[in-house]
């Protein structure tokens, strides 16, 4: 498996060592940014989660 580049879907690796599928290739070069955006966005919102008042 390559982690360096995009590559199609019969060059791949097994299942749970990839991401995607995505749109383009384009869109999969730029797969760290768009996880690493959607990690900070699920740590706000947990963050949000955890503030909210103890209902007892």
């Amino acid at each position: 498996m390559n982690k360096r580049r995009a590559v199609r879907a019969d060059e791949r690796g097994p299942g749970d060592e990839v991401l995607g599928p995505y749109p383009s290739k384009e869109a999969a070069e730029h797969w760290r940014e768009k996880v690493e955006r959607r990690n900070e966005d699920w740590d706000d919102a947990d963050e949000q989660w955890n503030e909210w008042p103890d209902p007892s």
